[in-house]
């Protein structure tokens, strides 16, 4: 709009206004302009959200003045070699050079507070909810709540919309079916039956009766192993 009502200004809709401020050059060279702000602001946007994380307040101020001289600078040099090659006429050379550079200076700021705003609105608020780290699971016994480590637990048994939870012999409940389960712990975990998954440190041997399977436990424990999973034990040989 700014430089319409510039073109305008110079007798623009007058016959015989000055050759140099005819329409189609103008707006070429408005048009070169703002795709060069665009284009430049587009980079600085993205090197922005890589580097400006994690830091203090002052130092995204000091950031942000650095950015926007880089900005000016950089717009300014491509801005130049851009039109000489289309050879297209610079309008705020010389004296309103310092004009040019308020402009790009103002375009940036808008540019990239919008790019923020669209950025920030699209992520969303981020919402922490306090959850135990994968090592662990909140189980149950009784009506007390017990956190075992992964690490010690032996093995899992699907019970309907419950699992029991075995270490060393002794039982424990989690208040959901087997599947969810086995997506809350550590590829230690082994899915050796429909009902079953079993922490490999706990495996003892796995013995063949027949034409059964099972996998025993260096408690004593027997637990079998159904065919849909067989070949996956025999991957660990």
């Amino acid at each position: 709009m700014y430089y319409l009502a510039t073109w305008y200004a110079y007798g623009g809709l007058h016959p015989g206004h000055p050759p140099l401020l005819n329409l189609e050059e103008f707006c070429a060279s408005a048009g070169l302009k703002f795709l060069v702000f665009f284009v430049v602001s587009l980079g600085i946007f993205f090197a922005w959200e890589r580097f400006a994380r994690g830091i203090s307040r002052l130092q995204i101020i000091v950031l942000q003045l650095v950015a926007l001289v880089v900005f000016v600078l950089v717009a300014d040099l491509l801005q130049d070699n851009l039109l000489a090659i289309r050879g297209w006429v610079y309008f705020f050379g010389g004296r309103l050079d310092i004009f040019n550079h308020l402009l790009a200076g103002g375009f940036y700021t808008l540019q990239l507070n919008f790019l923020l705003l669209l950025y920030h609105r699209g992520a969303g608020p981020q919402v922490q909810t306090p959850s135990l780290p994968k090592a662990y699971l909140l189980t149950t016994k009784g009506t007390v709540e017990v956190p075992l480590t992964t690490a010690e637990i032996d093995y899992l048994k699907a019970a309907g919309n419950y699992t029991e939870v075995y270490r060393a012999g002794e039982r424990f409940l989690l208040g959901y079916g087997i599947g969810p389960a086995s997506t809350k712990l550590p590829d230690d975990f082994l899915r050796i039956h429909r009902s079953y998954l079993v922490n490999l440190a706990a495996v003892y041997q796995i013995r063949r009766e027949g034409r059964r399977h099972l996998v025993v436990l260096r408690d004593g424990s027997e637990l079998p192993v159904g065919r849909t999973y067989l070949p996956v034990l025999r991957s660990l040989r």
